[in-house]
């Protein structure tokens, strides 16, 4: 009916047409082949079967609608056709069955001709192509439709129309062009219908079929009361089992809250052995951007030579203006008060006022670029951990270490967490399970077929679920046994509760500390840019201002000139440097102008380029893995060559010919990781006794490797050596390690000592001058104690050439100042080192900072001789500790002016006393101004070290010649019992017994010796 109701005139209803005839096919057909035939005429194998092809043959019609809407080819148009007529023709067969005609009534030949009458249509439309059967078809179709409605008739004119027509042109077009005889239809081809519908099945119990049962609420009240007493039975059993489940539940959280332990955490070992993802985006944003490092570095240096500028020439003017002071104090004594000449400039009031504001500028400023250096020193160190590989950054975040026990407990702590998650996943997947039966238990459908006697429903009545929850019940008591066997574990010491969040802590601080240092290079560096600007302004500023001051001062020396002429003092000598009296307290600046330091550097950065072109590094770029720094590398003609490695090459220069009285040096970088093997093999092959690490304790594993033993007679391995760590002394400024060097297997041990400077920061100077002078002869004391002398010291730091370079420098320039040769020229000891390795001596400010820690070192020689002079003795004054110990800023020309009257002149005939002697017999008597307390115990401090240290650099400079060289050859390799090349008379026994006259004991016993008269054999003659 809903097929036949639907209005077949768009494809969606053509769709739901065909459908609805498809599922009336099945339905028919599930009646025809579930139920017996007996129930009624209706059900009657003949009826339902004519219902079936009925229904498909109208879904069919569907079908061909709408494949000749869509224009489909005429043959599967055909085949639809077809396929239609051989329904409808089955169709047939069934009405003219007798039963069904007898069923049906009049009704029947109704059904008949019309089920006929569609045959022949739809046969003609099959046979369309041929026109002949088609339109013998169709007029058999015509003659059946009388009595059918208008539209029906309508529809058959039009075929009518359509086949007619075509009939008429093709049989014109036979008989006047083609003459074609005209086959028989049965010499044709039949066509073969197109099944495209079927039945389709029903589901009679299906609610979405069917509808809702409308018998559902026809149940007897007696199996309602069974089963409601049946669904208390199944709520009773699972509260019951649900509170006993809480119950456990508790418990064991109470338990794991009283572990206080974390199963995430416990099994986070892992963690450690891997860098996280945010610090894996920081080492590859500075991998892409490896000059990372090196741009802040310089923009440093750049930013404290400039502050290094502006403090000298601040300095530099400060002197002049207390000189023009002496010198007006001293016009003032000698010719009392004179007013001011009419015209004298102002000049150096306002230049004082001037440059009393820059001091203040400048010292604000000085507290910034402090606290800038100290946490670029911070954060340099973590940059260039997150530069390098991504093995040094896994290396430097913390891990726990954990003993065997420990490792043992930790895995059993962590079987018992995982059977605990295991219990509890269980324990919610039977009660899931419980839930899900209960629900599904429905005994309402076999009460209503039961028997009313039978339903009985009560606390004893047996349910599906019991079975369930009696598993569930009896999964509660592993608990008990989890929470009895583990309260042990948690006393483990290793496994306290505040225990495992100690290297946690530890390792989320590193990270976040490398995080901070990444993020704080921008800022950094926009402080740097900040402080060159300023410093660059300031310096601009204070240069105009130095200019002025000179020509003031010129000024006011003229003045004074011209008064002591018109006094009548002319004769006296220009100037009043020539009057006598006390000198001035205060000396010129400590170092060359501004000018002359800068020009100083910028020639030997240029002496270093020219010599830079005639020598090669080319072997050294064939090993460039084991370079720290790939623009530092040693010339090809003094390189350290391995002799017994698995290659020869190490980044290290030999550094000689600096001065006479100076070991020979090995410049070189601290070792990497790869290369640790191969210092100490050089270490052992060239016989070093001594080596110098200029690296502080902030540096050490963060961007030096620890390649030394850190725990006293614990052997470490490397390469082929053995290293033992035998003692360790650690004072405020250095650390001495005296280590053991054993070869494979070997019985023969090397002592070495191991010196750490730990008081210079890798940007910027020592604490103080007088710290590294006195570690410098702690260290030639070391040296003066190995055999042979000959051996030479290494000196390292990270790159090899910063304060390596300045190290090397100042050590050689104290051992010329010790064995009285003066101060020597510290631009050609700079020259010299960087020919031997370049880049020594890196920085400007550490060329600065060799002057003063000489000119520290020469006033203590003439202190430690018993001479003084006006630039030993000064006021005290606001500047810092390190200006007070040096006695002021003297121009390097007068330094060495000085020391050359008063140096010591090895093997001259008057010795070193009488050098002195010489030098200070016309000297005045120095002043004794007033020093604050702190500054006479520094200095009395320094003196006291400086003279103990000449004493152990006076013991070979004393017996220099044949006894020095005597001592560095007292080596294994030159010992020799021949006494014949020492050009000695070899003793025997005839010398013992043929005492020479007036020796042995028959000499003369001397007068003045009470103890001469003691018989000497006295106690053989005492029978």
């Amino acid at each position: 009916m809903l097929g036949a109701m639907d209005k077949r005139v768009s494809e969606e209803g053509m769709k739901v047409s065909c459908t609805h005839f498809q599922c009336a096919a099945g339905a028919f057909t599930y009646l025809r082949d579930h139920f017996p035939h007996s129930y009624s005429v209706d059900m009657s194998h003949q009826i339902l079967s004519l219902n079936i092809n009925l229904m498909l043959g109208q879904a069919q019609e569907c079908l061909l609608e709408k494949s000749m809407l869509d224009n489909r080819k005429s043959f599967l148009v055909a085949r639809i056709s077809a396929q239609v007529v051989d329904y409808y023709k089955e169709a047939c067969r069934a009405l003219e069955n007798s039963e069904t005609a007898s069923l049906l009534g009049k009704i029947q030949k109704d059904w008949k001709k019309l089920v006929q009458m569609k045959i022949y249509y739809f046969a003609a439309v099959a046979h369309v192509i041929y026109f002949q059967s088609a339109l013998d078809k169709l007029n058999e179709a015509i003659k059946l439709a009388k009595g059918q409605p208008e539209t029906v008739q309508e529809a058959l004119r039009f075929t009518m129309d359509v086949i007619g027509g075509k009939y008429n042109s093709a049989k014109k077009d036979n008989d006047f062009i083609y003459h074609e005889a005209v086959p028989a239809l049965d010499t044709l081809q039949s066509v073969k219908g197109a099944p495209l519908v079927k039945a389709l099945p029903v589901n009679p119990t299906d609610p979405a079929v069917t509808g809702p049962d409308i018998f559902a609420k026809l149940v007897p009240m007696a199996a309602h009361e069974a089963s409601s007493l049946y669904s208390e039975e199944k709520a009773k059993l699972l509260r019951d089992v649900m509170a006993k489940i809480e119950a456990k539940n508790e418990v064991l959280d109470q338990f794991m809250d009283s572990m206080q332990l974390d199963p995430e955490t416990v099994d986070n070992l892992d963690m450690y052995n891997h860098i996280p993802p945010v610090l894996m985006e920081k080492c590859a944003a500075l991998s892409v951007r490896p000059d990372t490092v090196r741009n802040l570095v310089q923009s440093m240096q750049v930013l404290s030579g400039v502050f290094t500028d502006v403090e000298a020439s601040l300095k530099e003017i400060r002197a002049l203006l207390e000189e023009d002071e002496a010198q007006e104090q001293k016009l003032q004594e000698l010719l009392g008060r004179v007013p001011p000449a009419p015209g004298s400039p102002p000049g150096l009031a306002e230049v004082s006022k001037e440059c009393s504001k820059y001091l203040e500028l400048h010292e604000k400023a000085s507290f910034t670029n402090t606290e800038l250096h100290r946490a670029m020193n911070l954060h340099l160190g973590n940059l260039r951990l997150l530069g390098g590989p991504l093995e040094q950054v896994r290396a430097a975040l913390p891990s726990p270490s954990l003993s065997e026990d420990d490792k043992q407990v930790l895995q059993n702590l962590k079987r018992i967490l995982a059977k605990v998650q295991e219990m509890r996943d269980q324990r919610v997947s039977l009660e899931q399970q419980l839930r899900e039966m209960i629900q599904k238990d429905d005994i309402t459908s076999s009460l209503v077929t039961a028997d009313r006697s039978e339903m009985k429903v009560g606390p004893g009545t047996a349910l599906p679920a019991d079975q369930i929850g009696r598993a569930v019940q009896q999964h509660l008591y592993p608990a008990l046994t989890v929470t009895h066997c583990t309260p042990g574990c948690h006393l483990y010491p290793a496994l306290r509760p505040t225990e495992p969040s100690v290297p946690c802590a530890r390792w989320n601080t590193t990270v976040q500390t490398l995080v901070a240092s990444y993020e704080a290079y921008e800022d950094l560096m926009k402080k740097c840019q900040e402080g060159k600007d300023f410093y660059t302004d300031l310096e601009g500023k204070v240069a105009k201002l130095l200019e002025r001051a000179r020509a003031a001062c010129q000024a006011s020396e003229a003045q004074r000139q011209q008064l002591l002429e018109r006094r009548g003092f002319g004769s006296c000598g220009r100037g009043l440097g020539a009057l006598g009296g006390a000198p001035s307290p205060t000396p010129s600046p400590l170092r060359p102008p501004l000018q002359g330091l800068d020009a100083l550097w910028k020639e030997l950065q240029e002496a270093q380029e020219r010599d830079a072109r005639q020598r090669s590094i080319a072997i050294a770029r064939c090993y460039s893995m084991k370079n720290r720094h790939q623009d530092i590398m040693p010339y090809d003609r003094n390189r350290v060559v391995l002799r017994s490695g698995k290659d020869d090459y190490i980044n290290a220069s030999r550094v000689e010919d600096l001065s006479p009285y100076c070991p020979a040096l090995i410049a070189t970088q601290a070792p990497l990781l790869g290369t640790a093997a191969d210092f100490w093999l050089m270490i052992y092959e060239q016989k070093v006794s001594v080596v110098v690490m200029l690296v502080s304790e902030q540096e050490l594993d963060k961007k030096v490797l620890r390649y030394f033993p850190s725990e006293r007679g614990q052997p470490v391995a490397q390469g082929p050596l053995t290293v033992v760590l035998t003692s360790l002394r650690v004072t405020p400024t250095h650390v001495e390690r005296m280590l053991t060097l054993q070869y494979r297997d070997q019985s023969l041990k090397r002592t070495v000592a191991h010196l750490q400077f730990t008081s210079w920061p890798e940007l910027g100077l020592p604490d103080s001058k007088g710290s590294l002078l006195r570690f410098i002869q702690e260290v030639h004391g070391h040296y003066l104690h190995q055999r042979p002398l000959h051996t030479p010291v290494v000196v390292h730091c990270s790159s090899g050439v910063g304060r390596t370079g300045a190290f090397c420098l100042l050590y050689a320039a104290v051992q010329e100042v010790e064995a009285g040769n003066g101060i020597p020229e510290l631009a050609q000891l700079v020259r010299r080192m960087r020919q031997q390795r370049k880049h020594m001596l890196q920085e400007k400010l550490h060329l600065k900072f060799c002057f003063e820690a000489v000119l520290l070192h020469a006033e203590q020689v003439l202190l430690r001789h018993g001479v003084g002079g006006p630039s030993l003795a000064k006021p005290p004054s606001s500047q810092d500790p390190q200006d007070l110990v040096l006695g002021g800023d003297v121009p390097i020309s007068s330094i060495q002016a000085t020391i050359a009257k008063l140096s010591i002149k090895p093997g001259g005939p008057t010795g070193p006393r009488a050098g002195l002697g010489a030098g200070t017999a016309t000297a005045p008597p120095p002043l004794a101004p007033q020093r604050d307390e702190e500054q006479e115990e520094e200095e009395a401090e320094e003196g006291a070290i400086a003279a103990g240290g000449s004493r152990a650099g006076q013991l070979c400079r004393g017996t220099e010649g044949q006894h020095c060289r005597g001592w560095a050859s007292l080596t294994p390799e030159a010992f020799s019992l021949d006494a014949s090349l020492k050009g000695k008379q070899r003793m025997n026994k005839q010398n013992f017994l043929q005492a020479q006259p007036g020796e042995g004991l028959r000499g003369p016993r001397p007068s003045d010796d009470p103890l001469s008269m003691l018989d000497p054999l006295w106690t053989l003659n005492k029978a």
